[in-house]
């Protein structure tokens, strides 16, 4: 998937990024947020392995984060990761899971969207074994060369970062993302 993103970014000129998938968004940061995040993953991920992701078919969206991507099944693991971060916090964000892989970052016209979709081949299922929080880069997630990998969890011994990952994500102002993929 990851080679998907590169060719269709440098295709039409669009953000080369790392395959994810979002599980939740949260604003908690601050003085000592990445500890805070470490141990958050840690205890979140207790005894879930690598999350088997169920590809369900190509989706499109006018939404630029969600230009074209894979549909994915909401698994047991997902959702359960989703609730126990949901539930680490005493004010949760209102962030609804809607399991999906972005393949294009762009505002599209829907009569090219529905023509890239249709060209796009659905992927096979894959599995993701790494939660990570990721921070924006200094200007912000538009700028999505420049966002950071903070925190790393792995949820089985070989984790790479090429096999899947859980991002988590510090959106400034509107939360912190975790998502993963392949």
């Amino acid at each position: 998937l990851a080679e998907r993103i590169v060719r269709l970014a440098l295709a039409r000129g669009t953000p080369i990024f790392t395959p994810h998938i979002t599980l939740y968004t949260h604003p908690e940061g601050g003085d000592g947020a990445q500890q805070f995040w470490a141990d958050l993953l840690a205890r979140a991920a207790q005894g879930i392995g690598p999350i088997e992701a169920q590809v369900t078919g190509i989706g499109h969206s006018a939404e630029r984060f969600r230009a074209l991507f894979v549909e994915i099944a909401p698994a047991p693991a997902m959702l359960e990761l989703h609730e126990r971060l949901r539930a680490a916090f005493h004010d949760p964000s209102d962030y609804v899971l809607e399991p999906h892989l972005s393949l294009l970052y762009e505002r599209i016209p829907e009569p090219a969207r529905l023509q890239l979709a249709a060209a796009t081949a659905r992927p096979l299922d894959f599995s993701c074994d790494m939660l990570a929080v990721v921070a924006p880069g200094p200007n912000g997630w538009d700028d999505v060369g420049g966002n950071v990998a903070a925190v790393v969890h792995h949820l089985s011994e070989n984790a790479q970062w090429s096999n899947g990952q859980v991002l988590v994500g510090t959106h400034p102002g509107s939360g912190r993302t975790v998502s993963f993929a392949d």
